[in-house]
């Protein structure tokens, strides 16, 4: 619950990125929980609770994206891009500063977003698929395989 409470410290911020959370419970039984706590925190933002199809379909989501196939575990938070598709998993407690930085990281290029998710700079091997060939849209495929 202390993340909701971080998410509503920085309400103000959020919204003004156009950034909407919702607090989501996996079990109905605890949703007079969650509103009692969301209430006495001051979380102002949506509450939902999902039914057990879509639970499971994002723990399929989620095990596609780790190393380690753990099942949903709470907290698990998605960051969906602006075309509503999983862009980043949290699992465990978010921060704040880090939803954010990754909100600000998804407004970049996809050749950006690419280098970001590597630990280390280097050089791109020419793409083997043309599907992935497009990496920045702004830049011509030869433009992009140079830098």
């Amino acid at each position: 619950m202390a993340e909701l409470h971080d998410l509503g410290q920085y309400a103000s911020v959020l919204r003004e990125i156009h950034v909407e959370p919702v607090a989501v419970l996996l079990k109905a039984a605890d949703a007079r929980q969650l509103r009692q706590v969301a209430e006495r925190i001051g979380f102002p933002f949506e509450l939902g609770w999902l039914d057990v199809a879509t639970a499971q379909h994002l723990d399929e989501i989620q095990r596609q994206f780790v190393i380690r196939k753990r099942p949903l575990a709470a907290p698990t938070s998605f960051l969906l891009n602006e075309q509503g598709q999983v862009a980043i998993i949290y699992r465990g407690r978010m921060k704040p500063q880090q939803l954010l930085a990754d909100v600000s990281l998804l407004r970049t290029n996809r050749l950006d977003r690419l280098n970001a998710a590597v630990p280390f700079p280097g050089r791109w091997q020419p793409p083997t698929s043309s599907r992935i060939a497009e990496l920045d849209d702004s830049v011509p495929i030869d433009e992009t395989l140079r830098r």
